[in-house]
């Protein structure tokens, strides 16, 4: 550290001499104040090494002990001559026989204390008079008071003036920062606790959702099962015209074996009859095969008809199932919608009885307040006639006096109380306008859900019509 004196100096060279052959003399510098020599040394403290820092309060200098005094004065030395605790135990040399050496070593460590302490002292102006190893065996207050603010001023004033002022600069700094620090703790719990909030808050909406959710997942499921119903209609609808092309097919064959046994008939009719019983065995056989292709076709015009007819009304009931899956998608968004307005009503009518409460509450406090004004008038009715017949009979001026005390009295909290029944009054119109409003809001809800329901009723009715084409029709299949 600049401005450090070396240990190696003597007491005759760091003693103040005077000039004309005169015996030294101490100029002793003045004396700090108990709280100002604290905070002077907490100052030097913080500029010494971290081996020799200590706590330094003012039952140190109040109450001192040797101990203490010993530590306050190795951080001394340390931040004027840089001498760390270690040098004090070093021995300067080695081989002497002893029986104990730590004794030694100890008693060594005390020598070299006292040396540069001593030499400490001269630099400050004070002589071996002012300062003796007494001083630290047994200490005094007011002599260590003066020993320490003459380092401390020799310390401020000579050497380490900026460093002190450099250190109480960062110590404002710090607490500077440990007031930041403290507002954004306290900023960090209020933004935890909105967290919190926000939190709560988020769990009660997903419990909404979740339970839209579920709805709307029936929603879905039916529609599945509507499509699926109508992609089953629409195989049976490809089956059915299959089929009808089938019997159409089967149709048009028969009509040809109709005319091929025709054309036969009219064959045997153009032959010459040899034989008549094997005519009529042919006529027999043709007509039984005849008899047999019309059973057939009949069976194939009845099919085919039956199946034109179910293809009919599958036709006429898919664009009514196509406007059903569309307002199935709408009665879904109703629902929701419909779900909202129920929960702002509900809020309305909390809000609502909460607004009664405190008027109920507060009329009341009203009428409470106004049995006390009747009971004010009558009791200043009282009075004004007790002092009416004081008056007529002439009664005592400190009565008089007493009672005028009174009615003042009771004047003063008849007026309190008319100040307060216009305050609930006026509170009574503010309540009475919000639960105006309150009640236009639900009657607003009211409406709109009545016409969700109105709504929900109509697309009901449409999915009833739809359905009952698509129940003749399974029952049909």
């Amino acid at each position: 550290m600049a401005g450090r004196i070396p240990l190696g100096l003597s007491n005759a060279d760091n003693r103040p001499k005077s000039g004309f052959g005169k015996k030294a003399r101490s100029v002793i510098p003045p004396t700090m104040d108990r709280a100002s020599l604290v905070e002077s040394l907490r100052a030097v403290n913080s500029l010494s090494c971290p081996s020799t820092q200590t706590r330094i309060t003012e039952e140190d200098i109040l109450k001192p002990s040797a101990d203490r005094v010993q530590l306050i004065y190795l951080m001394l030395l340390n931040v004027v001559f840089g001498a760390a605790p270690s040098t004090f135990s070093q021995v300067p040399f080695q081989g002497i026989p002893t029986d104990y050496p730590e004794l030694y070593e100890e008693h060594h460590f005390r020598v070299n204390f006292l040396r540069s302490l001593q030499r400490l002292m001269n630099v400050c102006l004070l002589t071996d008079n002012d300062f003796s190893p007494r001083d630290i065996l047994e200490p005094s207050p007011k002599r260590l008071q003066k020993h320490l603010s003459a380092v401390v001023n020799y310390v401020k004033f000579f050497n380490f003036a900026e460093q002190i002022s450099n250190t109480e600069g960062k110590r404002k700094e710090i607490e500077e920062l440990n007031e930041k620090l403290k507002a954004s703790v306290t900023s960090i719990t209020d933004i935890q606790r909105e967290i919190a909030e926000l939190e709560e808050s988020k769990e009660a909406r997903k419990e909404v959702e979740d339970a839209r959710k579920h709805q709307i997942a029936e929603q879905e499921h039916e529609l599945r099962d509507l499509k699926t119903h109508m992609s089953n209609l629409e195989s049976r609808l490809k089956l059915a015209e299959e089929s009808q092309e089938r019997s159409k097919k089967a149709h048009s064959t028969a009509e040809e074996d109709l005319k091929r046994s025709d054309d036969r008939i009219n064959d045997l009719k153009m032959q010459v009859v040899t034989s008549p019983q094997e005519l009529y065995q042919s006529v027999d056989e043709v007509r039984k095969d005849l008899e047999d292709k019309r059973n057939v076709r009949d069976e194939t015009i009845g099919n085919a008809t039956m199946w034109e007819t179910l293809a009919k009304k599958a036709s006429d009931v898919t664009p009514s199932v196509d406007d059903t899956i569309g307002e199935i998608d709408e009665l879904s968004h109703l629902v929701e919608k419909t779900i909202q307005l129920d929960n702002d009503l509900k809020r309305l009518m909390d809000s609502k009885r909460k607004l009664t409460q405190e008027l109920k509450s507060k009329i009341s406090r009203d009428q409470n307040l106004s049995g006390q004004v009747k009971k004010i008038d009558e009791e200043i009715n009282g009075l004004s006639q007790y002092k009416r017949t004081l008056s007529s009979t002439d009664g005592d001026s400190e009565q008089q006096k007493e009672i005028e005390s009174f009615e003042l009295i009771l004047e003063n909290k008849k007026e309190k109380d008319k100040e307060m029944l216009m305050e609930l009054e006026e509170t009574k119109q503010k309540h009475s306008k919000r639960i105006k409003a309150f009640e236009k809001l639900e009657t607003q809800v009211t409406n709109e859900i009545t016409l969700m329901k109105e709504t929900y009723h109509t697309y009901q009715r449409r999915l009833e019509k739809v359905n009952k084409p698509l129940n003749s029709i399974k029952k049909s299949l």
